[in-house]
């Protein structure tokens, strides 16, 4: 006689798991959002003020006190007198607009080792780079070359930029060296004044001719146009 016996099969148990994920308070969302919009408000008003601050504090007191005095009578030049009294309203409004036509278009190249500028390009009432004031003299030549550049608050500097190039142009000292490469010759210049003057004063282009210079001027503090810094180089005799 065979016994047969049964085993009922148990159903497979389900297994769960929960996850308890903690939920972010609404408040402190809000909080965290407004920490991230005030730190950006501080670093933009930061990066706005302290160029302003920086050029009072660090690179005023290290020029001159008193005013540039020019090496001739102020507007002796008649073509000087001449161009103070109108200006462009192209990209260069800032600058005043010379009366002298030249026949081709002149091109020259800047650098300056201590800003990092290499053969920047200048151009006689250039827009797009560097502007030579196409009533100075050219480079070599007795009397003072004169190049506009400008400036921007550094957060927009780029030395590749014409636009920002003379951004940093105030961190130049006396000695410094500039050279300028035109039609295939190299003149080296060393800094040896810097003077800060309010924008109506065009006494910083005035001519001298007992040798040849150079003067770079741009808007300060970088970001404004509130005043004019004008940095000068005298020609190295080789």
């Amino acid at each position: 006689m065979a016994l047969y016996g049964y085993t009922k099969k148990s159903s497979p148990q389900k297994v769960v798991v929960e996850i308890n994920i903690p939920k972010v308070p609404k408040k402190g969302l809000s909080i965290t959002f407004a920490a991230i919009f005030t730190l950006a408000g501080i670093f933009m008003l930061t990066s706005v003020l302290w160029p302003i601050l920086e050029w009072q504090l660090v690179y005023l007191p290290k020029q001159p006190t008193e005013k540039f005095v020019s090496p001739v009578p102020k507007f002796a030049s008649p073509v000087l007198a001449n161009s103070i009294s109108d200006l462009s309203t192209e990209f260069t409004d800032w600058v005043p607009k010379s009366k002298t036509v030249t026949e081709k278009t002149i091109f020259y190249t800047v650098t300056i080792p201590r800003l990092k500028i290499n053969k920047a390009v200048v151009e006689y009432g250039g827009k797009k780079s560097l502007l030579g004031w196409a009533d100075s003299p050219l480079p070599g030549k007795p009397g003072n070359n004169i190049i506009f550049g400008h400036s921007a608050l550094p957060t927009f500097y780029n030395v590749k930029d014409y636009h920002t190039i003379f951004t940093y142009l105030p961190s130049l000292k006396t000695g410094d060296t500039v050279q300028v490469d035109y039609d295939n010759v190299s003149y080296k210049y060393k800094v040896f004044e810097m003077q800060t003057v309010d924008p109506e004063d065009f006494s910083i282009l005035e001519q001298r001719f007992d040798d040849s210079y150079i003067t770079l001027i741009t808007c300060v503090p970088p970001g404004t146009y509130w005043k004019r810094l004008m940095v000068r180089a005298r020609i190295v005799k080789y």
